[in-house]
């Protein structure tokens, strides 16, 4: 990473997020870290690339008791084919980023309709025991390739509505990637427009999920939903709320898709729909007995066991006392929209 000089990085800010809700006292931070660097030029600049959802209302909005929900961030191809070297950049690392109600993400690749193995997974998500994963290989994401980035929640143990936002009791849907050679791209963000989300919740008020007035919620913003009531423990709430941000239901896949570079400069901005129609990759790694019982929920296949997408031998970089440096914070806050 260029920093100083001719380059757009001038200083690094290093900022420290805590989470102690059982207000310890006996608590001591250590964590830090190191930086290196060198007067000699390298061969290639590296950069760091996102792909997330929106951290607002229209990003991320999941009702109480759901134990396996899905949501869905994506970047077009449009976004990248004019940006990317026609050789493509080289992936070698990624950060796959939730909150504390996150359970599994995973970063799909697509090229020409077909789905190429995942970037990265974690089917096993902890929020206390993030990580940046080294890959032993450079991947190579050509410019025109869609990413799929999708993301799993258990709402299981609240009581409120969650949202899209910074603070831990809100969520994220995050991958961040590190490639070389950098080009001037931020990443790209996804965000629900409201007329599809309104029009999930007048379907989810006809079907007798969801109670309250719903025009009155949206009667400002942020939308008041917390004064909507969505029904968790009717058969099918999990396999309802999931159409949300399910391709198979075009009323409700309008979505906001964003790509910027540096400065702010919009690269692509307009009203999508998800991919589809592609021939999905196979990893092979759930187990589902036909009756969906165990481990499967609400006809959800969920993986089984450990990470079987990571050999044991994969290099990781543990991430200290939940740090987040103000470069990759930078990322983030172009999609708080």
């Amino acid at each position: 990473l260029p920093i100083g000089g001719d380059s757009g990085l001038k200083y690094i800010m290093m900022e420290m997020h805590y989470d102690n809700p059982g207000l310890r006292s006996d608590i001591v931070d250590s964590s830090g870290y190191r930086m290196y660097y060198t007067t000699q030029l390298r061969e290639h600049d590296a950069g760091i690339m996102n792909v997330g959802l929106w951290t607002n209302t229209l990003g991320q909005y999941i009702p109480q008791g759901l134990p396996y929900a899905h949501n869905a961030a994506y970047m077009y191809g449009d976004c990248t084919e004019d940006i990317f070297p026609e050789t493509g950049i080289n992936i070698f690392g990624s950060v796959l980023h939730q909150h504390t109600i996150g359970v599994a993400s995973s970063l799909r690749h697509i090229r020409d309709g077909k789905e190429l193995e995942p970037l990265d997974s974690n089917w096993n998500y902890d929020f206390n025991y993030q990580n940046t994963v080294v890959f032993d290989e450079p991947k190579v994401v050509l410019g025109g390739d869609t990413l799929l980035l999708d993301c799993y929640v258990d709402s299981s143990s609240r009581d409120f509505v969650t949202y899209g936002g910074e603070s831990t009791r809100e969520e994220m849907c995050f991958a961040f990637f590190y490639y070389y050679p950098a080009v001037d791209f931020q990443g790209g963000s996804v965000g629900k427009t409201p007329d599809a989300l309104v029009q999930w919740m007048i379907d989810a008020q006809i079907n007798g999920y969801l109670s309250g007035n719903i025009t009155k919620a949206w009667s400002d913003w942020p939308p008041a939903l917390d004064d909507l009531y969505y029904d968790h423990t009717m058969d099918g709430s999990l396999e309802f709320y999931n159409r949300l941000w399910s391709p198979d239901y075009p009323q409700y896949d309008q979505n906001y898709q964003y790509c910027g570079a540096s400065n702010d400069t919009v690269v692509y901005y307009n009203i999508t729909s998800q991919p589809k129609d592609f021939a999905e990759y196979d990893a092979n790694i759930f187990t589902c007995d036909g009756d969906y019982s165990g481990n499967n929920i609400a006809d959800v296949c969920i993986a089984d066991g450990p990470d079987l997408t990571l050999e044991p031998e994969s290099k990781a970089i543990s991430m200290i006392g939940n740090m987040c440096i103000g470069i990759i914070l930078g990322f983030i806050g172009f999609m708080c929209m």
